[in-house]
């Protein structure tokens, strides 16, 4: 059974099928219920007709099923249910290619027959009268059979289309391959557990938008607590009471600390698309923004190198003063030579980190070839591989004034990739980057994986010499989080598949799998010695998909990491789930151990995580259309709108 998505009872009623029945099932008040209405829907896994007048024949391959009283034919179908948790009803819903005055009644039938055998001399018997009728079934309409006293558990169900009109009906059998053929729908509701733990309490959300779209991709906070967010706008957009220029364009916006707009700025771009990937505070206020573009954009201090090819970006680095002017903005692009041709390739910053001289330092990824402004940098073979090509990574530094002071790439090996995710400094401008590494063997090691796909952290001097590299071996997935804690030890945060050792322990994922068991990827915390050592690791999840995204920690050292996550999972202290794929939760720095965790609200895009200086967590992102907090529902204004939801620690 497949899930349709998430729909409202009226919209089921209106719909036109069995009566809804049952409850939800109950869960601790503690946990803040919520309860969620939605359907599954099933195709037979068989489906035929017979006919009378041909009593040998075989239509288990035909792609039109027709019931009819003169001459004689009949339709089987034959559903398997899995899970009936949380059952409302049930209903067989028909689309009718062929109408007919009085639609055919439907029996239950024995199970066990065979399409490719079936004749009408070997259809099976009939369990007693109709369970179901409907009447009038207009040409291209739906028709639907209630079936909430039948289906009433898991099972095989076989049900059968007997004519009761001599105008048959036609419908599409499962061989059109079409999606407009019969399926089995169960409406379901569930209640299920938002929030676990102590701590995380749930405080008046912000919201800020206007009538276009604002996308927030990114969000830095001050020592005060005030805060900047920066991402992208559409026609209409604004984070304040004016409106931003033109059709689209970057934005950025400064709030205090209680969440009051202070400044909001649009660069209009109509010439290019801008994408941030991430923005950071300087000492003085002074704002770092890093990302990727196509076309040519301008920010207000000359226009950037040109991203021709929709589909191939380049990427920028940029320095807005504390009121949001524009300082100065750097574009680089990568190319590739290939058969005597060069072309343009991707590249783009994924982060951006500043230190005590108010540098800013980047990394990201980027194929072929690039220079960041002290010579070309190789992302590898991997980034020239034909079919497939996979990034290198890149790791540079700039002055406050935008000077190159030093830049670094990192190869992808065997075809897989090396990319860094996150980067951050520590208390005297140690600069330290996660990241994926691909490597190819005990002798072509990048970032000290061996094999391709590694989680890895490394830490460099000031000046760019490579201090220590710790790569999670064995492990497929990557390190998202990066933060600082006391004394320069390093938390991280990420995702992975099967295994890596940690210190004296070995950890698993998909919780206590061996080796070969992590198709689907768990979250993973862990905390590094300042010289590289392990202190601890942990996955976090269970059998569904779980990603940490990126990650903090307040004065107290409790670590935050936001993520997503496949419906709903269990991330340290049992199962949480709104039906959406963002999660915010609080462990402990000593071990890892689970505080809170809190589910986002089902439409929230898990985008953006800070701390104040007192260690309240907000956290949030974009939404469209609804999205419901508690018990109050907000509305977007037009497009996208950004949320901000105000835990306490």
């Amino acid at each position: 059974m497949r899930a349709f998505g998430l729909l409202s009872l009226g919209i089921l009623l209106l719909g036109g099928g069995a009566p809804l029945i049952g409850t939800a099932p109950s869960v601790p008040p503690e946990c803040e219920p919520e309860t969620h209405d939605w359907e599954t829907s099933s195709l037979p896994e068989a489906d035929t007709y017979v006919e009378e007048a041909f009593p040998d024949r075989i239509h288990g391959r035909s792609t039109v099923l027709v019931s009819d009283g003169n001459p004689r034919q009949e339709i089987y179908m034959r559903f398997r249910v899995a899970d009936t948790t949380g059952r409302l009803g049930a209903w067989l819903d028909v689309p009718v290619l062929d109408g007919t005055s009085n639609a055919p009644a439907l029996h239950l039938t024995q199970p066990d027959w065979d399409e490719g055998t079936l004749t009408w001399m070997t259809r099976p018997a009939l369990l007693g009268g109709p369970v179901a009728n409907v009447g009038q079934a207009p040409s291209g309409s739906h028709i639907q059979y209630d079936l909430g006293q039948v289906v009433t558990g898991p099972g095989v169900y076989s049900f059968a289309l007997i004519p009761e009109s001599t105008d048959g009906m036609d419908i599409r059998a499962l061989d059109a391959r079409n999606a407009d053929t019969p399926k089995l729908i169960i409406p379901v509701r569930q209640s299920t557990c938002t929030y676990r733990g102590t701590g995380g309490t749930l405080g008046q959300p912000w919201r800020y938008g206007g009538a276009g779209d604002e996308v927030a991709r990114a969000m830095a906070t001050d020592g005060t607590g005030a805060f900047v967010l920066a991402g992208a706008y559409g026609v209409g957009g604004r984070l304040g009471p004016v409106g931003f220029p033109g059709q689209r364009g970057l934005m950025l916006g400064r709030f205090r600390a209680d969440g009051s707009h202070d400044w909001s700025r649009g660069y209009a771009q109509e010439s290019a698309v801008m994408t941030v990937e991430d923005v950071a505070l300087t000492s003085l206020g002074n704002i770092l923004v890093v990302g990727s573009y196509t076309g040519t954009p301008n920010l207000g201090t000359g226009p950037l190198p040109t991203a021709v090819e929709a589909t191939v970006p380049a990427m920028f680095i940029a320095k807005f003063s504390p009121n949001g002017t524009p300082v100065w903005a750097k574009g680089f692009v990568a190319s590739l030579a290939q058969g005597g041709v060069t072309r343009r390739v991707p590249a783009s910053a994924a982060s951006v980190a500043t230190d005590a001289q108010g540098s800013l330092i980047v990394t990201g990824s980027f194929h072929g070839a690039m220079s960041l402004g002290g010579g070309v940098l190789d992302a590898g073979p991997s980034s020239r591989d034909a079919r497939n090509p996979q990034p290198g990574m890149f790791l540079a530094r700039f002055s406050w004034e935008g000077t190159h002071l030093w830049s670094k790439a990192f190869p992808g090996l065997d075809g897989g990739p090396t990319q860094g995710f996150r980067v951050v400094t520590d208390s005297v401008g140690n600069v330290v980057v996660g990241g994926v590494a691909s490597g190819a063997g005990d002798y072509d090691k990048v970032l000290d994986a061996r094999v391709w796909n590694t989680p890895v952290i490394a830490r460099f001097s000031p000046e760019g010499v490579m201090q220590w590299t710790r790569a999670l071996e064995f492990a497929d997935g990557r390190v998202n989080g990066l933060t600082l804690l006391p004394g320069d030890a390093v938390a991280f945060s990420g995702s992975f598949r099967h295994s890596f050792y940690f210190g004296n322990e070995k950890v698993y994922s998909s919780r206590g799998g061996g080796d070969l068991s992590g198709g689907i990827p768990d979250a993973m915390l862990g905390v590094l010695e300042s010289w590289g050592a392990d202190r601890w690791a942990r996955a976090l999840g269970d059998t569904a998909r779980e990603q940490a995204l990126r990650m903090a920690a307040d004065a107290q050292s409790r670590l935050v990491v936001l993520g997503d996550l496949a419906g709903g999972s269990d991330v340290g202290g049992g199962y949480i789930s709104t039906g959406g794929r963002g999660f915010v939760a609080s462990y402990a720095l000593g071990s890892g151990a689970h505080r809170w965790s809190r589910a986002l609200p089902e439409g929230l895009e898990p985008a953006l995580l800070g701390l104040t200086p007192t260690g309240a967590v907000r956290v949030g992102g974009s939404f469209t259309g609804t999205l419901r907090v508690r018990q109050a529902t907000y509305t977007s204004q037009g497009g996208a709108d950004v949320m901000l939801l105000n835990l306490s620690p």
